[in-house]
């Protein structure tokens, strides 16, 4: 009778199989890209797990470690010295909280200019009696709003206020054969701030007759950074966060801003740039600028868009949008 299993000390056909079979599946990356724009465009933000980057990784810490335990490292305590020698804490925990003091100064702004800020709303309609904004009864002083302390929104005014703002888009890249996009997009406004959410879906048709997906999920804080000093403009400092979900779910730090003009009726016009910061891989720009009409509470747009990662994968091409002003 043959014996096909593990023997001790004999090289058996299943144990040269099985072998053959770990080796090929310890070599395999996970997960399985489809190998379009898509993943060429997720995959710099990305780090595959497999069991080779593993082995890495624990070589590298235990180097990490040996290096570190030698750099910690001050001899034996010497006779004249007060500090006994031994293992030395270093400024590396130091340097991290003036890192994260630095940080959290330069978030102040974002919530204190809005306070310091004359009090107005953006009204629905850019184009009808109030203009872009609603201001509390007053006199300007050297052409500057002013209301005084007991002065506030009449009721009509609080009826034409712009309190929340649902935006629907598509995109369809031209530098590549079938890559499309659609986003929905809501805005809700507290005085001069607001806040936004996104979601926006990529879809790719593969050579091999399948769709590939990509998910953008976006978390913004903004603030009308001229008030109400500038009529037909309004321009709003973003901050937020940006979660890429594909074969991963990856989080990046969202910076930039966004512009609307509204020089005469009904031209609307609308730029942006968000600049995303992820912890690995480049730093991806997305750049729109569009052209349109603003009619009563509605605005329709369209123009280019632009998503740049320098030598990594990028897109190009028209966006069309429409948006809904409540």
């Amino acid at each position: 009778m043959t014996d096909w299993g593990i023997t001790s000390g004999i090289a058996t056909p299943s144990r040269i199989v099985a072998s053959l079979l770990l080796l090929c599946s310890a070599h395999t990356a996970t997960p399985a890209w489809a190998q379009g724009a898509l993943d060429r465009f997720e995959r710099p933000h990305t780090r595959p797990t497999t069991s080779h980057d593993n082995d890495d990784d624990d070589d590298d810490s235990d180097d990490d470690d040996l290096s570190g335990s030698y750099s910690s490292w001050n001899g034996p305590p010497s006779p004249n010295s007060d500090d006994g020698g031994g293992l030395s804490s270093g400024s590396s925990n130091d340097d991290d909280d003036d890192d994260d003091m630095l940080i959290a100064l330069c978030w102040i702004p974002i919530f204190t200019v809005p306070c310091i800020l004359p009090a107005h709303m953006p009204s629905r309609n850019p184009y009808g009696r109030d203009g872009v904004y609603i201001e509390p009864p007053g006199e300007r002083v050297g052409g500057l709003p002013y209301a005084s302390e007991q002065a506030g929104f009449s009721k009509t005014s609080w009826r034409r206020m712009r309190y929340a703002e649902l935006e629907l888009s598509g995109f369809m890249a031209l530098d590549e054969n079938a890559l499309l996009s659609h986003r929905l997009q809501a805005t809700v406004w507290l005085g001069g701030m607001n806040f936004t959410a996104g979601w926006e879906h990529f879809y790719e048709r593969l050579a091999s007759g399948g769709v590939d997906h990509l998910n953008f999920y976006r978390f913004h804080y903004g603030f009308n950074l001229l008030g109400p000093y500038v009529e037909g403009l309004e321009l709003y400092p973003r901050i937020g966060a940006l979660l890429l979900h594909g074969q991963e779910l990856t989080p990046a730090l969202d910076m930039g801003a966004e512009a609307r003009i509204y020089p005469a009726k009904p031209i609307a016009i609308y730029g942006s740039a968000i600049a995303s910061v992820f912890e690995r891989g480049p730093v991806l720009l997305d750049a729109r600028l569009q052209v349109g009409v603003s009619v009563g509470r509605f605005e329709v747009r369209a123009g280019p868009r632009v998503l740049y990662q320098g030598a990594e994968e990028g897109f190009w091409g028209p966006a069309a949008t429409v948006v809904s002003r409540f």
